[in-house]
């Protein structure tokens, strides 16, 4: 079975910056904590959950936070990937150069909490239900995805 190989990088803040006068992004390598290298097999490469479980097995300070996946395309341009399709197009697009190049960003619990409370409806919403999760305003969210 073909394996899919993937470098990422755990960015702490905003360690991507913008190189002047050349117009590409690279990587302060200075300030990056933690770079691991891992493979996925090629039929669930392109799974979203799966790539972030993996993530989380890798880097184990992600789990039960909030983190962005992001890529960086032929442009230099940096593009998040949240969703199936985005990350079909990124692996495809990064496969060109034999490893995929992710790059992972924290963000604080107070950005999940703010995202979820407005993604949240009466459908995600399970009253009297103790979870694991996240709990806002008084509400208990199971999942939102």
């Amino acid at each position: 079975m073909a394996t899919i190989s993937f470098k990422a990088f755990l960015l702490e803040g905003e360690k991507i910056t913008r190189r002047s006068g050349i117009g590409s992004w690279m990587l302060d390598l200075d300030d990056m904590p933690e770079t691991r290298r891992f493979g996925i097999d090629a039929d669930v490469a392109t799974n979203y959950v799966y790539l972030c479980e993996k993530l989380e097995n890798v880097f184990p300070s992600l789990r039960r936070k909030y983190y962005t996946v992001e890529w960086r395309d032929e442009e230099s341009e940096i593009i998040t990937i949240s969703t199936n399709e985005e990350l079909e197009i990124a692996v495809e697009e990064m496969s060109k150069n034999n490893i995929c190049k992710l790059y992972i960003r924290p963000r604080s619990n107070t950005d999940r909490i703010a995202m979820l409370d407005d993604q949240i409806d009466e459908k995600t919403l399970h009253h009297y239900v103790i979870c694991d999760c996240i709990q806002s305003t008084g509400r208990t969210i199971m999942a939102v995805d």
